[in-house]
This record gives C-alpha cells, sequence and structure tokens, in this order.
C-alpha cells in the first residue's frame, strides 16, 4: 500500500462531517479516535482506505501550474510514494512525469482513479474507466457528475463523490 501512512496521519476532523464524509480541511494532527465518528463516516473512511490502498493512480485534470487543485493532487500522491500518472490532453510532461492524454493510452490500467475535471469533462473520464476497467474513482469537488457516477457504480466501480477531497487524506510527508 502505497499510502499506508496517510491513514495513520489522518487528522481529526472535529465534526466537520456531512453525510458521514469529511468536507473540510482537518485542524489537528492527532490520531483519528474512532468512537468520534459516526457509523457512516467510518463507511466512508472505509472506502478512503480502499481508495488509497491501490499499486497504481491516475489523475484526470492533472496540470502543470502548481496552483490547481488537479497538480496539487498529483504531487501529494507522488509524495506519498505512489505510481501515479497525470490525464492531461493539452500538456505533454506535468512535474516532470509524461502526462497521457487520455486514461486509455496509460501504459497501465491505475485502481484509483482521482478526477479534477469539469463535470463535462467528467462524464468522459469515467466512460473510459468503465471501458479500461479501473477499480475505484473520486470525484474532487467541483467534478462531480450524477450521470457519470451513476454509471460507473452499474459498472461496479466504487465512486466517492459528495463534496470530499483526497487532499484532506494526503498528509504531507
Amino acid at each position: 500500500m502505497c499510502c499506508e501512512l496517510v491513514l495513520i496521519r489522518l487528522r481529526e476532523a472535529t465534526g466537520k462531517i456531512k453525510n458521514g464524509v469529511l468536507f473540510e480541511s482537518p485542524t489537528t494532527t492527532d490520531f483519528v479516535h474512532l468512537d468520534t465518528f459516526t457509523s457512516e463516516t467510518l463507511i466512508a473512511m472505509d472506502r478512503f482506505k480502499e481508495f488509497l490502498a491501490a499499486k497504481t493512480f491516475a489523475v484526470a485534470g492533472a496540470s502543470i501550474q502548481t496552483q490547481k487543485y488537479g497538480n496539487k493532487v498529483f504531487r501529494a500522491l507522488l509524495s506519498a510514494g505512489c505510481e501515479t500518472y497525470p490525464i492531461n490532453p493539452k500538456e505533454s510532461v506535468i512535474e516532470g512525469h509524461q502526462a497521457y492524454k487520455s486514461l486509455i493510452e496509460l501504459p497501465v490500467v491505475p485502481e484509483s482513479l482521482s478526477i479534477v475535471t469539469p463535470p463535462e469533462v467528467t462524464r468522459q473520464v469515467v466512460a473510459d474507466a468503465i471501458t479500461a476497467g479501473v477499480k475505484h474513482i473520486w470525484m474532487q469537488p467541483g467534478a462531480e457528475d450524477e450521470q457519470a457516477a451513476e454509471a460507473a457504480r452499474l459498472a461496479g466501480i466504487d465512486v466517492i463523490d459528495g463534496g470530499s477531497c483526497v487532499l484532506v487524506l494526503l498528509a504531507r510527508q
């Protein structure tokens, strides 16, 4: 598991939970106190853990612009030691890594896919993920699309959506 320590360093959300999902950045560096979370939150955390337990990742919407969330998510996964591929149809290199125009062009099928694209682009990314056989999709805030999420779920893909951000879980080393 490339992100094994990430969950250990998960910060207590201090009550910032909406529909069982962490939705704001944490404020402390304490260990998670499981008794402070609802059963819905524990289920969501299991899904986060499964997403992060993957051996390979891709970030659709990775960017060369360091202030963009696509770049931040890509760098955070790399910093956590994850084998991660950037997807961006307009770039050839992102953070020193070959970028790919689409998920279909990757040299491997990533187990987990983080999507940081506008919803209209998310639909095509999810269609490609279904075709490729991706196991986990995390639609970052602003990338969510109900139709795409439902299609992925019907295809048997575990989908995380609804406002939670992977950056909350990816502690910086």
